[in-house]
């Protein structure tokens, strides 16, 4: 390994000391920082044999906070997990951990509800799309989101 690859390790190892890091993204940063593909394979592996990165961990921490602050469904978790080349087996793992049908339905409730009271000015049709549209670019399936969507609706015809 260069002397100047070796100094980007050292910048990512500290990277890695702060935050959660997978395989892929500090792969990635090495490529970017100007080391060969060699000596980034060099890197990511010497960082997993000593715990600075470790994707089993990466997932856990990822699909927690997804689903605590950004308020992320099931679908739009393990796809962004899949872009960071995390194995299904670490993200089935990761989702038995944090994630439960439950808790989803009234994480999306909440957020449906929240989303509904901007939306008001609108006819009833264009809310139930924007509505959707809006569940579905957070992750959450249609079917699960439908009933859900129509029951707020419902309610909203009761209050006018």
């Amino acid at each position: 390994m260069t002397e100047e690859s070796a100094k980007v390790l050292q910048k990512l190892m500290a990277l890695c000391s702060r935050g959660e890091k997978c395989e892929s993204e500090a792969y990635d940063y090495m490529l970017r920082k100007g080391a060969t593909e060699d000596e980034a394979a060099l890197a990511v592996e010497y960082l997993v044999e000593n715990k600075y990165v470790d994707n089993k961990r990466y997932a856990r921490f990822f699909v927690a906070d997804k689903l605590r602050f950004n308020k992320w469904g099931k679908t739009k978790i393990v796809t962004q997990l899949k872009i960071k080349k995390i194995s299904s087996e670490d993200i089935e793992d990761a989702l038995q951990e944090s994630y439960s049908e439950s808790d989803e339905k009234d994480l999306i409730s909440e957020e449906l509800a929240k989303k509904l009271r901007v939306l008001t000015k609108y006819p009833k049709p264009k809310i139930w799309e924007k509505l959707m549209r809006f569940a579905i670019s957070r992750g959450y399936q249609y079917n699960n989101v439908k009933p859900l969507i129509d029951n707020l609706l419902g309610d909203l015809e009761n209050d006018i």
